[in-house]
């Protein structure tokens, strides 16, 4: 491309060696000094920086690896040239690659913050969406609790479809779907929410995007009660069993892995351990066509839940082999919890608790519950709250404690019927019926109530309650870790 050469299928090797010149580039000046630079007046870098911005997309689904190269070749540019129009949007994209590829977190979050600066700067209405997109979808998520991407990712959506630029219209919608469902919004507004975006898809003819939406359209419609088999992500939105050979033929990495993802939610969800196992097999096949989005986060929270309860019927080989698989999970989770643990804290020690349990530490295994649950609630994120209610009752269960397991029951249906999972209250009044039959009454749900919905695209959505802001606290983050 214009005297540049690029490997169709670049290892990780050339990744790594296109990050050293471009952090060489741009070393004197640091991330904030990039937005500084001069306008680029190279007619050839222009141009070059120009094609980049047309193929990122591309690339980013299906070889994530060229889209990295791509990405830093053209920072290096900007570094060396000056800003061009594309530069912000290609900031973005590096702060993308910094979070969810290398893990340079803050790093990563600086240069989304940036690459909105230059966007100002230029004012090139044609990336206006694109930026706006990258940095909500990509790389803010990692620093901020999770609602607060609906604004931004509101407005990439109108702008977006207000400049024809309709392929960001759809990435846009799309990944304020994926926030919604897994911070655990009331599934009738999501419902609500995929349906307005899916008439807006098939108007403006953007295919993929619209199967992204009904691909989560059918898991919302498997826990409001309307398939035949709730655990099984096919009925009247998306067959996704039926459906999956077009992905692979499309070399459709980002489907892939979010259909794989929700047969592994669905299957933890109902009980299907040994296929929500396999389902988080496959889908880490995919991560990568997904790096830094928040699904590719959640992923490792469901994974270790569906590994760690799989093992009471797993031969001992197998067994550390699950084990494994979740301490590799840990191991990311834990690094995620220090940059935002409003979004991840309550995972991880929910882990950590049923990895107590399975390790026959009790005591400890009843701590951790307690905590996850509490923090869980203080987040907002009602569906994890729920699983964490649910996994309480088992535990308390298999020690004999039914009176402490009937009130984790209790509050496990309760916040289930918030979050508006039909299909799973029903799962839980059925496998539960007998203790349900015990006296007591049910007490309060640990999370907010149905009334309290939020608004998706509001400045505060979901923000933290006063005074809880202590609960996520560093010091208090690092007692707890340690105690895990």
């Amino acid at each position: 491309m214009l005297g540049m050469r690029f490997p169709e299928e670049p290892g990780m090797g050339r990744v790594m060696a296109a990050l050293v010149r471009t952090k060489v580039a741009h070393a004197a000046k640091g991330v904030e000094g990039l937005a500084e630079l001069p306008s680029m007046s190279d007619e050839r870098a222009l141009a070059a920086i120009r094609i980049a911005a047309n193929l990122y997309s591309t690339a980013y689904v299906a070889r994530p690896n060229l889209f990295a190269v791509l990405v830093l070749r053209m920072v290096e540019l900007s570094a060396r040239k000056g800003n061009a129009p594309q530069s912000a949007f290609t900031y973005a994209l590096y702060g993308t690659i910094c979070c969810g590829l290398l893990g340079h977190v803050d790093t990563g979050y600086r240069l989304g913050q940036m690459a909105v600066k230059v966007l100002e700067r230029f004012e090139v209405d044609e990336f206006h969406p694109r930026t706006l997109f990258t940095v909500a979808a990509t790389s803010q998520h990692f620093k901020e609790h999770l609602p607060q991407t609906y604004r931004v990712q509101s407005q990439a959506y109108k702008s977006a479809l207000e400049l024809g630029v309709f392929e960001f219209a759809g990435a846009s919608s799309g990944t304020h779907i994926y926030h919604l469902f897994f911070a655990g919004t009331n599934l009738r507004q999501v419902e609500w929410q995929i349906g307005t975006y899916v008439e807006v898809m098939e108007q403006v003819k953007q295919a993929a995007y619209l199967n992204y939406l009904l691909i989560y359209h059918q898991a919302v419609v498997c826990l409001l009660g309307k398939a035949d088999d709730p655990a099984v992500l096919k009925g009247e939105a998306y067959d996704g069993p039926a459906r999956l050979a077009e992905h692979v033929e499309a070399d459709d990495g980002h489907g892939l892995f979010n259909l794989h993802l929700l047969h592994l939610v669905l299957g933890y969800l109902f009980g299907r351990h040994r296929s929500a196992v396999e389902g988080g097999a496959s889908a880490l096949e995919h991560v990568l066509s997904i790096a830094s989005m928040y699904p590719s986060l959640v992923f490792r929270f469901y994974d270790s839940l569906a590994c760690l309860a799989l093992l009471g019927e797993c031969a001992p080989d197998e067994r550390k082999g699950l084990l494994a698989r979740v301490a590799r999970n840990q191991k990311q989770l834990k690094k995620w919890v220090r940059y935002a643990p409003e979004n991840h804290r309550h995972k991880y020690l929910l882990v950590e608790a049923e990895r107590a349990r399975v390790q026959g530490r009790p005591h400890k295994a009843g701590e951790l519950y307690e905590k996850a649950i509490d923090l869980a609630a203080a987040g907002g994120f009602v569906s994890e709250s729920a699983i964490g209610c649910e996994a309480a009752v088992r535990f308390f269960l298999s020690t004999g404690q039914t009176r402490i397991a009937r009130t984790y029951l209790d509050d496990a249906l309760r916040e289930y019927e918030v979050w508006g999972a039909v299909a799973k209250v029903s799962h839980l009044e059925n496998e539960y019926s007998a203790l349900l039959r015990e006296p007591g009454p049910r007490g309060e749900p640990a999370g907010r109530q149905p009334e309290e919905e939020l608004v998706a695209d509001g400045p505060d959505a979901r923000v933290l309650p006063a005074g809880v802001e202590h609960a996520f606290s560093e010091t208090n983050l690092e007692s707890l870790l340690e105690q895990a």
